[in-house]
């Protein structure tokens, strides 16, 4: 992969960054916290120059996810509310939806409802759907309470309110044509189970296909199409491994081991046992899949001042996804996020431990 723009980002996150790209290519806006973010960041895509740097007000609360759409409105999910702007005025909210109060939150705490975790526009960015939270640190928990909300972005209308429970990760996406929606949706969120994925059709809401027992639970996945199926899930299965499944038909296309760079392992370093999935992303146009691979995260226990005392070690990977062979890598330390551009040439990737760097690469 050829980097074509390498510079600084601004967070001091060592966690992974969120970014979006608009819908022509032109822009990627970046929240540069996932633990929640309080700055919005909009980058030209072309050279990484800096267009918009937006610090929102306090009272507003942090934003945990966010997505672009095709009319240029910026959708930003905060603790049980989408802020949506348009990408001329980042800095003004033109329209706000809410979450419903989830009861049992009522009992425990002021704040009745939980964290938006994943936003997705529709491909002619009519409808919002955002999928919040599930409870899970309540005296009782109740995983009966999740749900997905779809907005009609027009009217300001909810169209539906869907159950599907998730923790961290959670996702949620249209179909290419717009006519069906997929949401992570877990049996068992307090034990972290296996990940699951229910599909509606958006003409009646109806529950199409309900998918359990994918992968290892709370770890990172993504949902694209793929040649043959609408809705592909990535993700890091068991014996360190990383699979390819068609959602609808419940079948895995592929499954193949995780790659590792070769580095000098120290003997005082601890972790990096087994090969991970730290970040993954299908490319729009269904061709590749781009992970984070390696050994994942290691501390050296001698002194913490030390270049590699601790960090993420791993590399960017492609993958055919026709049959997940590599199509290339590039060997790196700290990668915190990976985005790609709507036409599939340009990645977004940034890279740090306490400073982040952002960085455009091309891709293959």
């Amino acid at each position: 992969m050829e980097v074509v723009r390498h510079g600084a980002g601004g967070s001091y996150s060592m966690l992974l960054n969120i970014g979006a790209f608009s819908s022509d290519g032109q822009l990627v806006a970046i929240l540069p916290q996932s633990t929640g973010s309080d700055r919005l960041e909009i980058r030209s895509a072309t050279d990484g120059a800096l267009v918009y740097d937006i610090r929102y007000p306090q009272e507003l609360g942090l934003a945990y996810d966010i997505a672009m759409s095709p009319t240029g409105a910026i959708a930003l999910g905060r603790h049980g509310v989408v802020n949506v702007y348009d990408r001329a005025r980042p800095d003004v909210a033109t329209a706000m939806f809410e979450s419903d109060p989830t009861v049992d939150m009522c009992r425990v705490a002021k704040n009745c409802r939980t964290s938006i975790g994943s936003l997705a526009f529709s491909p002619d960015g009519s409808l919002l759907a955002f999928q919040e939270l599930s409870v899970s640190t309540l005296p009782v928990p109740s995983y009966d309470q999740g749900s997905v909300y779809v907005v009609e972005m027009a009217t300001g209308r909810r169209v539906a309110k869907l159950t599907a429970n998730t923790g961290r990760p959670t996702h949620v996406a249209f179909s290419r044509d717009g006519r069906r929606l997929v949401a992570m949706h877990y049996t068992d969120v307090m034990r972290r189970g296996p990940i699951g994925f229910r599909v509606w059709d958006t003409s009646s809401w109806k529950l199409l296909t309900e998918v359990t027992g994918l992968g290892k639970g709370f770890e990172p996945l993504a949902i694209g199409a793929v040649d043959g199926a609408a809705f592909a899930a990535v993700y890091a299965a068991a014996g360190g491994r990383i699979e390819l499944r068609d959602v609808e038909r419940d079948t895995v296309l592929w499954s193949v081991p995780l790659y590792s760079p070769q580095f000098e392992r120290k003997p005082t370093m601890a972790g990096g046992e087994e090969p991970t999935l730290d970040h993954v992303a299908i490319a729009p146009n269904g061709k590749f899949v781009v992970g984070y691979e390696g050994p994942g995260w290691m501390i050296n226990r001698g002194p913490l001042d030390e270049p590699d005392s601790l960090g993420y070690f791993g590399a960017i990977v492609v993958r055919n996804t026709g049959d997940g062979s590599i199509v290339s890598t590039y060997d790196i330390r700290n990668v915190n996020t990976l985005a790609i551009s709507p036409d599939s040439k340009t990645l977004l990737y940034s890279v740090g431990f306490h400073q982040t760097y952002v960085a455009l690469a091309r891709l293959p």
